[in-house]
């Protein structure tokens, strides 16, 4: 049996009915007892295989990329009203360390209807290096496939119009592929700092994801090359047939497509590109609903994957989700109970939040992030010693717990937007616009 739409509406309204049903029955605290265990059991026992993978091969893992001039690259850029981030992202791009008759630009206009942004690219419109194309409004994949077949390039380097790349970038990204079943590479998106505390928590969240990464590689598991950094094998990415314009996560389907056609997707930790991320809670959970809806029909989509002849790709691939995503939905399914249960959106004196609090989030959450925090420190400054960073310094642990606590909690604020959404059919393009 294939996964569908509808089988995943009838879920929504499974775990609807559950909550009914264990209402009725009155068990709702021992539910979310047991919702705080298996949370807490399943990040401990991924974060301990992932840990020990890091000590077994850190040579590999940490490892430096190394730089090739050999092959002709095409960067595509798709582009939907980014307005003066265009410029910076074009200006980076021309100002490569790689030899200028051996790359191209390749814009893509997605039908944009900003001002600034159509005058921006008629600055660059008689650069020899730059290919501009118009077209209708079709979404980030789309674009990016227009762009692919107008390119002739070698190797396409995919890059958002909001990222500015690294000098250094494309060579090392390019060396990726002197192995002839090499088909895909994600780069390091990294966060341009503001200062605000919403900034500095999503800049911890991304380089911990960049670790994270390249210890999937270790595993054969390497599943989302991001858009706003990544460099792909072209005749590879016209095999399985370019971008999905149907995945609101096209980056993470083509990682997943590219490995079920036979190539290796892997990722670096020095191929610097530097974007702006969500600066208010609004932008955040727009982002935040768009990836995790993506990455459900991404799976439904590949959901052949889940046979163990894919080896690692099935056994970690798939299970970091469950890292991410379990501890966080069951505690939003624990406060659903937790309010209903006592009858109460106002709390009495504080006590009944506290037992909310003590049963799920205090015993077993807060301390495995406390005595987990040196191992995050450490994936920081891994990242840091790649980019010539001072390591973290001791103030800014401050922000690590308030990234692990209040932040990354938070997650469980998306959920409800991303049910109305599934139950509703809602189908939307360019969501972080």
């Amino acid at each position: 049996m294939r996964f569908s739409r509808e089988h995943v509406r009838l879920f929504l309204l499974g775990v609807i009915f559950f909550i009914i049903l264990v209402l009725i029955l009155n068990i709702a605290k021992p539910v979310r007892y047991f919702l705080a265990i298996v949370s807490f059991f399943i990040v401990f026992t991924i974060s301990f295989v992932f840990i020990t993978k890091l000590i077994q091969k850190y040579d590999l893992i940490i490892r430096g990329s190394g730089k090739s001039y050999d092959w002709r690259i095409s960067f595509v850029v798709p582009v939907y009203n980014e307005r003066e981030n265009l410029r910076k992202c074009i200006d980076a791009i021309l100002n490569i360390d790689y030899p200028k008759d051996k790359y191209e630009i390749v814009i893509v206009d997605d039908g944009s209807t900003d001002i600034t942004t159509k005058k921006i690219l008629e600055e660059y419109r008689n650069n020899p290096h730059i290919k501009i194309i118009n077209k209708q409004n079709g979404g980030a994949a789309s674009a990016k496939n227009v762009g692919i077949h107008k390119s002739t390039g070698d190797i396409i380097i995919t890059i958002d119009s909001d990222s500015i790349i690294d000098r250094d970038a494309p060579a090392r990204l390019a060396s990726y592929f002197q192995d002839p079943l090499v088909g895909g590479v994600s780069g390091s998106v990294r966060v341009i700092s503001t200062g605000k505390a919403l900034n500095r928590w999503q800049s911890i969240e991304y380089d911990i994801i960049l670790v994270y990464r390249r210890i999937l590689e270790a595993f054969d598991s390497v599943y989302v090359t991001p858009g706003g950094l990544s460099a792909f094998r072209k005749e590879a990415i016209q095999r399985v047939g370019l971008f999905d314009v149907n995945s609101l996560t096209e980056d993470q389907e083509i990682a997943m497509n590219l490995q079920k056609h036979g190539y290796k997707v892997l990722a670096s930790l020095d191929a610097f590109a530097y974007t702006e991320v969500p600066e208010n809670l609004s932008s955040l959970i727009k982002q935040r609903v768009r990836w995790i809806r993506g990455g459900i029909w991404n799976r439904i989509k590949h959901q052949d994957l889940l046979d163990l002849k894919w080896g690692n790709l099935f056994v970690f691939g798939y299970l970091l989700d469950v890292l991410f995503f379990i501890p966080f939905s069951t505690f939003f399914l624990s406060l659903i109970l937790f309010l209903i249960d006592h009858r109460l959106w106002i709390f009495r004196l504080g006590l009944d939040l506290l037992d909310l609090i003590v049963d799920h989030f205090l015993v077993s959450t807060f301390i495995f992030w406390i005595i987990l925090l040196p191992w995050q420190i450490h994936m920081i400054n891994i990242l840091r010693n790649k980019a010539n960073e001072n390591p973290v310094k001791p103030l800014e642990i401050l922000d690590f717990i308030g990234f692990m606590i209040l932040f990354g909690w938070a997650w469980f604020l998306v959920w409800p937007f991303v049910i109305h959404k599934e139950l509703t059919q809602a189908q939307n393009r360019w969501e972080t616009r």
